[in-house]
């Protein structure tokens, strides 16, 4: 995949047809289970149910060249048609693939030439009935780790007879290789005893008794891959849990460095053991402990290579996400090293929105629906489109894709911790409290769930409860980021901004780009009074995340308390400028900018921003919900001495008297003066070429006079009926207005 591509909205790939997405998909899952990763099985059949069924009366390898020639493009011969196939085949075999011996193909005897002699050995054939499928020949396009340099065809043969019983397609390069990896392979030349004795490690591994998994593969000295990658895993998890036990997830950071230091020899020792595997899933755990030790670049190459021969695991893409460096260009250096796939896309998809957490100038909206195009009716492409919406702050769109998704599955916990985020910020106690209370019935060890329980109980400002259950939340899973970043802002509520303050780095620590990290820093640390520092962490958020308002409105605050007095205007000018907000809303930000200019005595700037005041109040009076008159009274009145002041009245004793007007009398009277004879004409200037310029002058100057005596009037009757809502309002300004009524009254016409 080109660097150009990468972010773009892409509506197919070779493994996005419903036969290739459900066969990938499906063994996918199998494997990922029987790893013991059950996490990204889970996800994985999530994906595989939303994937277009096809009809009960067409093939199940029906594609574009099912239709075609008894040979494909490469030379390679065609299945033949049956009704009655056992496993769910590509509609194209993989470049040098062998037929499987369970299929009609060579059933038909079109396989007996590939063989010495013409026979297939019984012992190579397996388990027509599926249940225990074989190897799968390798593409030749994938890397080969199974024959060593030199083999002739034959021994190769012998090796891939060992196979599953899927011919597998390969659309490219990168996600042909899920073919070379799989259970079954690690199962080859066992016996049903060690086939017993994994089961029963696994079933220990998944009731989490990891000591007894660890001991009993141990004992019985299982080597294969997949024992191997079960045991070291157990060992991972056990470290892990010994972190959690000790309190290292919410304890002091010095005493989690030290919790840490002693279990990285831990970690130190399950290293040594993966120190060249070829295995995707050892490949994807060395990259996990390799993280663990901040080897980022070395973590990298592990997922990647994993994914070159497993694309369809999401925990490796979770990881890979986690390791690349938000602030760098590696996304973009490692494009071409990423399959051709469509997990790709929900990877880009993912990283956009979990790490970056790009804002307006996004396409992330329109890869959901690409998604969701080859995925119909999926709940997790609806939460990421919901998401997508709450990240541009168009939170209408958002509610309605979450309820949509919630209508569809609403026992899916996916996204339920954004979507209280929502509700929570729109202020809708009433629909936050039906979800919680359907979530703590359905979902009390879900991290998200115990999210939305903590979104409800700051509501309720019961913010000790919410500090219980998001700790809790943490305690289920100590990479949950909105538990973190819920946590600091708990603190902050509860006034401890040291422990804000931590759990914020947490939260830095896995999403260095989440801005809501960087503002809640901010907000602790002007809890202590350190705008210096607030300031700075104030100014990362507003580069990370530049339409939000709320990020300005901190960095202005601190540039006030700082005294810096240009930039607080500036910034609180950017705040407004960003749109979005309730009239109620921009009048407090534009309060904000009064103040400042009071500070500086620049009266003239704070009256033109009372009259923006004026404006947006008698705009609502129109609107379902108007503004109270008598609360912005001062508006008003300072924006009545502006007009009275610019028709020439002056509203402050201390003031001197304006400068009147100097019109010309002949223009005030009115006289014509278009034949030139008011002018004196000196006879030695030569002959009155330009007698007639004058008196287009003044014209101008007449209309002039005009239009300022206009608008003068129109000042005063403004000003009049303002001043006159003031009084009637009953404001404690009403004494004022009656004052400027008394002005108005003195001024010529006024009784007109």
């Amino acid at each position: 995949m080109s660097a150009n591509s990468l972010f773009e909205v892409r509506y197919s790939f070779p493994d996005s047809g419903p036969a290739e997405a459900r066969n990938a998909l499906r063994r996918a899952a199998h494997e990922l289970s029987e790893r013991g990763l059950s996490a990204a099985a889970s996800w994985a059949r999530e994906l595989l149910i939303c994937v277009p069924r096809v009809p009960s009366g067409a093939s199940a390898v029906a594609g574009p060249s099912s239709a075609g020639p008894s040979h494909s493009a490469n030379g390679t011969p065609a299945r033949a048609p049956s009704t009655s196939r056992l496993f769910p085949v590509h509609s194209t075999p993989a470049l040098g693939s062998m037929y499987l011996p369970s299929s009609p193909v060579s059933q038909l005897g079109l396989r007996s030439h590939l063989v010495p002699g013409g026979a297939t050995p019984s012992s190579q054939i397996g388990d027509d009935s599926g249940r225990f499928p074989s190897r799968a020949p390798p593409s030749p396009l994938a890397r080969n780790a199974y024959y060593a340099d030199g083999d002739d065809s034959s021994s190769s043969l012998d090796q891939s007879q060992q196979g599953s019983a899927h011919v597998h397609f390969a659309p490219s390069q990168e996600t042909s290789r899920l073919s070379d990896v799989g259970s079954e392979a690690d199962a080859a030349g066992h016996t049903e005893d060690d086939e017993d004795d994994y089961q029963f490690a696994r079933a220990m591994f998944e009731q989490h008794h990891f000591e007894r998994c660890v001991a009993w593969l141990e004992k019985r000295r299982m080597t294969s891959d997949r024992a191997e990658f079960l045991r070291l895993y157990a060992k991972y998890l056990i470290i892990e849990r010994r972190l959690d036990e000790e309190g290292a997830i919410v304890s002091p950071a010095s005493v989690e460095t030290a919790l840490r230091q002693r279990t990285s020899d831990g970690l130190l020792v399950l290293l040594k053991e993966l120190i060249d595997p070829s295995d995707p899933y050892l490949l994807y755990l060395k990259g996990v402990v390799l993280r663990k030790f901040n080897k980022r670049i070395e973590a990298i190459d592990c997922f990647i290579r994993s994914l070159e021969l497993l694309p369809y695991c999401w925990s490796t893409w979770l990881e890979l996400s986690t390791a690349l460096d938000p602030e760098g260009e590696e996304i973009i250096e490692l494009a071409s090293l990423l399959p051709d796939s469509f997990m790709t896309a929900f990877f880009i998809d993912h990283y956009c929105r979990r790490v970056l957490r790009l804002h307006r100038h996004s396409n992330e909206v329109a890869r959901c629906d690409a998604l969701l195009a080859l995925f119909p009716n999926s709940p997790y492409i609806l939460n990421c489109k919901a998401h997508s919406h709450y990240i541009a702050e168009d939170f209408a769109e958002a509610e309605a894709q979450w309820d949509e998704a919630r209508a569809l599955d609403p026992y899916c916990l996916e996204g339920v911790a954004e979507y209280s985020n929502l509700l929570f910020v729109l202020d809708k106690p009433e629909k936050l409290a039906y979800l919680t209370t359907s979530l703590v019935e359905i979902g009390r060890d879900s991290p998200d769930a115990c999210c939305a329980l903590a979104n409800y109980h700051t509501m309720q400002l019961n913010n000790h409860r919410a500090v219980e259950a998001l700790q809790r939340a943490l305690r289920l899973d100590p990479s949950c980021l909105n538990a973190w970043i819920l946590l600091g802002h708990a603190y902050v509520e509860l006034r401890n901004s040291q422990a804000a303050t931590e759990m914020y780095r947490h939260a830095l620590d896995l999403a260095p780009h989440d801005h809501r990290a960087w503002y809640g820093l901010g907000q602790a640390y002007e809890l202590n009074e350190s705008p210096h520092y607030a300031l700075h962490y104030y100014q990362k958020a507003c580069a990370l995340s530049p339409y939000n308002a709320r990020m300005w409105i901190g960095q202005a605050v601190c540039f006030e308390k700082l005294g810096r007095t240009q930039h607080a205007i500036s910034s609180y000018k950017r705040a407004l400028s960003l749109g979005g907000q309730a009239p109620a809303e921009q009048i407090d930000l534009i309060g904000h900018i009064i103040g400042v200019y009071q500070s500086a005595d620049e009266h003239v700037a704070t009256e033109v921003w009372h009259r923006r005041i004026v404006d947006l109040v008698t705009a609502s009076q129109d609107g379902p919900e108007p503004l109270p008159f008598s609360r912005y009274a001062p508006s008003f009145l300072a924006t009545s001495r502006m007009l009275l002041r610019e028709a020439g009245a002056h509203t402050d004793p201390s003031d001197a008297d304006p400068e009147p007007l100097e019109i010309d009398s002949d223009i005030a009277g009115g006289a014509d003066t278009t034949d030139g004879s008011a002018m004196e004409v000196d006879d030695s200037m030569g002959p009155p070429v330009a007698a007639r310029a004058p008196s287009l002058t003044t014209a101008k100057l007449h209309a002039a006079a005009k239009s300022k005596a206009a608008a003068a009037r129109a000042n005063v009757e403004l000003a009049g009926e303002f001043l006159a809502r003031i009084i009637a309002s009953g404001s404690e300004r009403a004494g004022e207005a009656e004052e400027l009524q008394k002005i108005i009254a003195t001024l010529p016409g006024a009784g007109g």
